[in-house]
């Protein structure tokens, strides 16, 4: 007998053009959330009180957005709020230019926003871009994953704030 999958979709979760906004929820760990709109959207990430460590998601960017989703921690402040660890493999995808590349953008100290924006100059995040987060420690989310990118002479600094 073969292996059965039971609500396999249910770790699916599609932002489209209907949300401008989401709050992340403890129980939405372990998703995929399926970024689909070319408006402006901002996602905000749990608080610490709120999630257990290991609470993780992904975001698998479907659409290109000139708009940009933007992914930020509940608490923004400086040196004592959520802050991101970690980095994304960047590549500049091959119709782009004939000089293919790929690097790696790291967060630095306060980094809590990610941006994936299609027109923004060092990001220019592409569809099939991928976020995985992951909550290791108090006030830390590890990040890791791949952005395709058209910018040519980009680095990716744009990517996290």
């Amino acid at each position: 007998m073969g292996r059965v999958f039971f609500n396999t979709r249910e770790n699916i979760h599609t932002l489209d053009s209907g949300y401008s906004t989401y709050q992340c929820l403890a129980s939405d760990s372990g998703k995929t959330f399926v970024l689909q709109s070319a408006s402006a959207m901002t996602i905000t990430l749990p608080a610490d009180a709120d999630i257990d460590f290991g609470w993780n998601c992904r975001f698998l960017m479907n659409l290109d957005n000139d708009n940009a989703y933007t992914i930020k921690c509940s608490d923004q402040t400086d040196s004592t709020g959520q802050m991101f660890d970690g980095g994304v493999n960047v590549q500049v995808i091959a119709d782009a230019t004939a000089n293919v590349f790929q690097g790696y953008a790291a967060t630095a100290a306060n980094d809590s926003q990610i941006v994936l924006d299609t027109n923004l100059d060092d990001n220019q995040a592409k569809q099939g871009s991928f976020i995985d987060i992951i909550y290791v420690e108090t006030n830390r989310f590890m990040v890791s994953g791949h952005v395709a990118s058209a910018d040519a002479d980009g680095t990716g600094a744009a990517i996290f704030g």
